[in-house]
């Protein structure tokens, strides 16, 4: 069975090529997957195909999350029937021999409900990663949380902190990312340089700052802004992954942690929860994302307006350099395989 797949080749460089999947002879948690769509993660892959993260060799084949049909299926996948639309963390591709019903979540489908647009469904996977941010601190009604970078995870955050009762106030210095967090319900945004951020929040919360300050970028400068932006007693919630080396002064963070009595939280969604209910835990991944299924499918999350670009697997380079270097165009994109 001839399969499609994305493989960057040096840095900066994506290729599509042509492989045969072999669907003899499947193990018991294997099955044979139809890819409908993926999604690009904007964080975790742009830092191996612009080498962010050191380390970082080549080719390597990139991925994040998919929507698929199951085309066969082992003897041991007993929960899943042959044709069913499932979820699941695998390498962008037309079609795969993937392992299944594992114990991590990289090794787990989970199934699609009916009414979900392929297009929409796989940003359950973003979703869940921003919902590690009001589960993962003491979030009340009427907390004021201060959610830096208004990309797709820290858009989702921002709903979510608002669903949940927080007076949010949104940041980015990219204009049209604060206009699409304003057009979805943010009441209050800024789109102001990130020199400027952390005095634009305090003016808005009575020179004390947020309750909560979230970090939705990843980058050490943000993370030391939040601080800054956050009141005394407060928390900093790191929801992005830090990974370009950063140079400064460290006591210009840990000085304010420490005076402020501030709580600095990590907020690893891998980490966070385990894959199904288990006894001591309250949340998995499994309810996790079932929830995010059903904020699409409510509608309290519209993943139609955030998903910016839906491409052939051709265009993906091109979606990788936007997302990178154009981010007033460039915000989600959902690669379409059918």
């Amino acid at each position: 069975m001839l399969s499609k797949y994305l493989e960057i080749v040096e840095k900066g460089i994506v290729v599509v090529k042509n492989e045969e999947v072999n669907a003899d002879d499947l193990g018991p948690n294997e099955a044979i997957i139809q890819n409908e769509t993926s999604v690009i993660s904007a964080g975790t892959e742009l830092s191996r195909v612009f080498a962010l993260k050191p380390g970082v060799t080549y080719p390597v084949r990139p991925g994040y999350a998919s929507i698929g049909r199951i085309l066969q299926k082992g003897s041991a996948l007993v929960d899943y029937e042959v044709g069913e639309s499932v979820f699941y963390l695998g390498n962008h591709a037309s079609l795969l021999r993937f392992t299944g019903n594992g114990v991590e979540e990289w090794n787990h489908f989970f199934k699609v409900p009916e009414g979900l647009d392929s297009v929409e469904a796989p940003l359950a996977c973003m979703i869940g990663i921003a919902l590690t941010g009001p589960n993962d601190c003491e979030v009340k009604i009427g907390d004021s949380v201060a959610v830096f970078g208004l990309g797709v995870v820290g858009l989702l955050a921002a709903l979510l902190y608002q669903i949940n009762g927080a007076r949010v106030i949104g940041l980015d210095p990219v204009e049209s990312r604060c206009e699409l967090a304003k057009a979805l319900g943010i009441r209050e945004t800024i789109a102001c340089a990130p020199v400027e951020q952390a005095e634009a929040v305090k003016a808005l919360t009575d020179g004390l700052g947020a309750d909560i300050g979230v970090d939705a970028v990843g980058q050490s400068s943000v993370i030391a802004t939040a601080i800054q932006a956050t009141r005394p007693y407060g928390q900093v919630v790191l929801l992005g992954t830090p990974r370009a080396a950063a140079e400064g002064n460290l006591t210009d963070i840990f000085n304010p942690i420490h005076m402020k009595m501030l709580t600095v939280r990590g907020a690893l969604a891998a980490n966070a929860v385990p894959l199904k209910p288990t006894p001591g835990f309250k949340l998995s991944f499994e309810r996790n994302y079932r929830t995010a299924f059903e904020l699409m499918l409510n509608k309290q999350i519209d993943a139609s307006k955030i998903i910016s670009h839906v491409i052939r697997p051709e265009e993906a380079e091109a979606a990788y350099h936007g997302l990178y270097y154009d981010k007033e165009h460039y915000r989600c994109v959902v690669i379409d395989w059918r």
